[in-house]
């Protein structure tokens, strides 16, 4: 398993590292300090308690989806129809995905690697 410390360029977790991390499977986010609160993206600050005290995490591959929605539209860069979800991760971490499977509220999903229709990658769950 890799190390959150292998990704992370500077002093604070940035968006880079967690797209560098994506592109190699480990989904990366931050861990607050103070609260314990977890992100999946990279703050300033932590958003439960505001605490800067925060350290980049390797977080869990599996979760539930806690939120979910089908875009019919997609942007230009995006073949459509697709799912995308809030995925709420084994350690509580709340992070967006994109989804590969028909899913509902409370479907267990375990991170599957990575989209890169763009610039940045994003996370797959099914």
């Amino acid at each position: 398993m890799s190390d959150a410390a292998d990704y992370v360029q500077g002093e604070r977790l940035s968006d880079d590292d967690i797209a560098r991390a994506l592109r190699d499977g480990v989904l990366l986010g931050q861990e607050c300090a103070d609260c314990g609160h977890g992100t999946g993206t990279a703050a300033a600050a932590c958003s439960h308690c505001g605490s800067r005290d925060t350290t980049a995490v390797v977080l869990p591959e599996d979760g539930e989806i806690y939120t979910e929605t089908r875009i019919n539209v997609p942007p230009p860069a995006f073949e459509g129809p697709y799912t995308v979800a809030i995925v709420e991760l084994s350690d509580g971490t709340r992070l967006t995905a994109h989804i590969e499977s028909d899913v509902s509220v409370g479907d267990a999903v375990s991170f599957q690697g990575t989209i890169a229709e763009d610039i940045r990658p994003a996370p797959v769950f099914g």
